[in-house]
C-alpha cells in the first residue's frame, strides 16, 4: 500500500472550490456579524461618554457647558476636553493647554490624539481627529451654549432627554468647541448645511442623559424628536438666565402697518440714506442681506435693473458683512419657488425662532419660474433688571412743538442697595459733554450685543450719525471722566415702538439686466420691521422677501440729566463687528407711546 504524502492538483483545487463555497454561504453571516460588533462598539462609545459626563456631574454639581468661552468672548474650548480625567485621560488632558484656544499653537499638535472612545469604529476620519459624536446644542437643550446645566434640570426626565448624536459628516476636531444645533437634528439629513445626524449603521445612535444609547430610525416623527431634544418641555432651564431668552414679561410687540401710514418716518434700507429734517429715520440690516444674496445670484456683480433706479444703485454701493451677526440670529434662504423652498423656510424657523410669526408667501400664489430671496432676523436685548416707568411724562422737544411721552428710566437715582447696583451696571456713559451731548452704552443679557443711544447732532446720514457716535466713543471728551450714574442724577428714555411694513415700490416692475437673471423681473419687495424699547429691554424683528419672476460747561457727577428729551440715535451692534444691524434717528414722537 502506498503512503501518500501529499495531495494531486485535482484535490488541492476541489478542497479550494468547497472552502470557496462554504465562505460564500457564510459570509452574510460573518459579516452581519462584525457590522453588529462594530455597531457595538459605536454604540458603547457614546455610553462610555455619557457615563464620563455623569462622573463629572458628581464632581462638579453640573453637567460641563458645551464650550467654554476664552477672555476674548469667543469659544475657546469644548466639553469633550473637558471630560478627559473621567475617560482615563489625565495625561492627555494635563498637556492641554487652557491658556490658549483650542487650535492655538500648542493645542493643534493634540490633534492626531484623539481618544478612540470619540469616534465611531467605522468612521473614515478617526485617524485626522474628527469626532463621530457631538452634543445637542440650544437654547432649551442639554447643553445650552456656554451654560452649564444639572441633573435636576432635567424636567422632562433623564430618560427622554437626548445628550448626544452620531454624525458622520460633520469635520469637527475633537477638541473643536462646536457640535450640532437642535434644529440639525430636527431636520436630520435634510439640513440645509453640515453638522447633521448621520451614520454608517441603519439610522443613528443618540445617548440620552440616562446612559442608554438608542438607534433612531429616520422615519421618526419630527415632534417626537423635538420633544426628546428638551430638558424641560421647551424651556430654558429654570433659573438660569439665557442670553437668547425671550422677554417673558415684556409686551407683545406691536402690529404691522403700512409704510404709507407714518408720514413722520422713513424706512431705509441701507444707513447712507440722508437724513430728513422732522423725520425718524430707521434702518434694519435685512433688506441689505436679502440683496447681498440677490448678488450672489448674479454671480457677485453689482444688481443691474432696467432704467437704473437710484435706490439700487445705493444699494450695490453699500454692501453689509454677515459676518457682523452671530449665525444664531439671522437666516437668509435663496432658491426658485418651485419645489419645497418656502415650506422648508417656515421649518427652518419654527425650529430656530419658535416665536416666529413670518410673513412668507403661499406657495400657491407663485410660479414655477419665480425665485425667493428671504431673510429673517430676530434679536432680543433684555435688561437683568427692569428700569422704572417714569410717573411723569417725558417732555420730548420736536421741529414742531413739545409733545409728552411715556419714558423710562430712574428719576434722582438712589446709590443705595442691590437693586442700585444692578440698574448701574446696567449702563455705561461713554461720553458726556453737556447734558444735550452724551452717549450711553446699556448692558444686556444679550452679553454679545451692545445697545447705543446717543444724545448728539446728526450728521447729513445716519451712517454718518453713527460713525461720529463710534469716533467719540473711541476718544471721549477729556474732560469726561464720571462712567457710572451717580446719586441724584436723572436718566429718562421715551418708549419706542415700531411696527412697519415697507414695499420697496422703487424696485418693482424693473427688468434683471445682469446675464445671470435675464428674464426675469423684480415682482415684489418688501420688509417689515417690529422694534420695542422699554424698561424691560429691547426687542427687534425683521424680514424680507424679494420676488424675482421668470457752548456748555461741564456739569459735574451727582448733577448731570441723562434725559432724552430731543432727537436722539439709537443703534444696536454686535461686539467686534464694524456695522450695527440696526438703527434709527429718532427725530419726532411718531415712534414712542403718549404719555399720560
Amino acid at each position: 500500500m502506498v503512503n501518500r504524502q501529499s495531495f494531486t492538483r485535482v484535490e488541492l483545487a476541489v478542497v479550494a472550490a468547497i472552502l470557496l463555497v462554504l465562505a460564500l454561504l457564510l459570509w452574510p453571516a460573518i459579516r452581519s456579524a462584525w457590522e453588529e460588533s462594530r455597531r457595538a462598539t459605536c454604540k458603547n462609545n457614546l455610553r462610555q461618554i455619557v457615563v464620563a459626563l455623569h462622573a463629572y456631574h458628581d464632581q462638579y454639581e453640573s453637567f460641563p457647558p458645551a464650550h467654554v468661552l476664552g477672555p476674548d468672548g469667543k469659544r475657546w474650548h469644548s466639553w469633550r476636553v473637558l471630560i478627559l480625567p473621567f475617560l482615563g485621560q489625565q495625561k492627555l488632558y494635563d498637556e492641554y493647554r487652557f491658556n490658549e484656544s483650542w487650535d492655538g499653537p500648542h493645542n493643534r499638535s493634540l490633534k492626531d490624539r484623539m481618544p478612540d472612545v470619540f469616534a465611531c469604529p467605522d468612521s473614515d476620519r478617526r485617524r485626522e481627529g474628527v469626532t463621530s459624536y457631538l452634543a445637542v446644542v440650544g437654547r432649551a437643550a442639554a447643553f445650552p451654549q456656554d451654560l452649564a446645566v444639572r441633573l435636576k434640570d432635567f424636567h422632562d426626565g433623564a430618560s427622554n432627554t437626548i445628550m448626544l448624536v452620531e454624525s458622520d459628516d460633520a469635520g469637527i476636531h475633537w477638541t473643536e468647541p462646536r457640535d450640532i444645533p437642535h434644529q440639525n437634528v430636527v431636520l436630520g439629513g435634510d439640513a440645509p448645511e453640515p453638522p447633521r445626524v448621520a451614520s454608517r449603521h441603519q439610522g443613528w445612535h443618540a445617548a440620552l442623559a440616562d446612559g442608554a444609547v438608542r438607534l433612531i430610525s429616520p422615519q421618526i416623527r419630527p415632534d417626537v424628536l423635538k420633544k426628546l431634544l428638551t430638558i424641560n418641555g421647551g424651556q430654558p432651564p429654570p433659573g438660569v438666565a439665557m442670553p437668547l431668552d425671550e422677554l417673558t414679561d415684556a409686551p407683545p410687540l406691536p402690529p404691522v402697518r403700512p409704510a404709507a401710514e407714518m408720514p413722520g418716518t422713513n424706512v431705509v434700507p441701507h444707513p447712507s440714506a440722508a437724513l430728513s429734517a422732522g423725520r425718524n429715520t430707521v434702518y434694519c440690516a435685512t433688506f441689505a442681506i436679502a440683496w447681498g444674496e440677490l448678488r450672489k445670484l448674479a454671480g457677485g456683480d453689482p444688481v443691474k435693473l432696467s432704467s437704473d433706479p437710484p435706490l439700487a444703485e445705493a444699494l450695490n454701493q453699500f454692501e453689509f458683512d454677515p459676518g457682523n451677526l452671530d449665525e444664531e440670529s439671522y437666516l437668509a434662504r435663496v432658491g426658485k419657488v418651485d419645489g419645497d423652498l418656502i415650506e422648508q423656510i417656515r421649518q427652518e424657523l419654527s425650529l430656530r425662532f419658535p416665536s416666529a410669526t413670518p410673513r412668507l408667501p403661499d406657495r400657491a400664489e407663485l410660479g414655477r419660474n419665480q425665485f425667493l430671496i428671504y431673510s429673517y432676523l430676530q434679536k432680543s436685548l433684555p435688561f437683568g433688571e427692569k428700569f422704572n416707568v417714569l410717573e411723569a411724562p417725558l417732555e420730548f422737544r420736536t421741529t414742531t412743538g413739545t409733545v409728552r411721552v411715556a419714558s423710562f428710566g430712574v428719576h434722582e437715582f438712589d446709590d443705595f442697595g442691590p437693586r442700585a447696583a444692578q440698574l448701574k451696571s446696567q449702563m455705561t456713559i461713554l461720553d458726556y459733554a453737556h447734558d444735550d451731548d452724551f452717549i450711553i452704552e446699556f448692558h444686556t443679557r444679550a452679553t454679545n450685543d451692545r445697545m447705543i443711544l446717543a444724545k448728539i447732532e446728526p450728521r447729513a446720514t445716519l451712517a454718518d450719525t453713527i460713525d461720529d457716535a463710534q469716533r467719540r466713543i473711541a476718544k471721549p471728551d477729556p474732560s469726561h471722566t464720571a462712567r457710572e450714574l451717580h446719586s441724584r442724577e436723572t436718566l429718562a428714555i421715551p418708549r419706542l415702538i415700531l411696527g412697519v411694513d415697507r414695499d420697496y415700490s422703487e424696485l418693482t416692475g424693473h427688468d434683471f439686466l445682469n446675464a445671470q437673471l435675464s428674464g426675469n423681473v423684480v415682482r415684489d419687495a418688501a420688509q417689515v420691521i417690529q422694534f420695542r424699547l422699554d424698561e424691560t429691554g429691547a426687542e427687534l424683528v425683521s424680514e424680507v422677501e424679494i420676488i424675482g419672476e421668470n457752548g456748555h460747561t461741564p456739569s459735574k457727577p451727582g448733577k448731570r440729566r441723562f434725559i432724552f428729551d430731543r432727537p436722539f440715535l439709537i443703534y444696536l451692534i454686535q461686539k467686534d463687528a464694524d456695522q450695527p444691524y440696526f438703527a434709527a434717528w429718532i427725530e419726532n414722537a411718531e415712534l414712542m407711546e403718549a404719555g399720560r
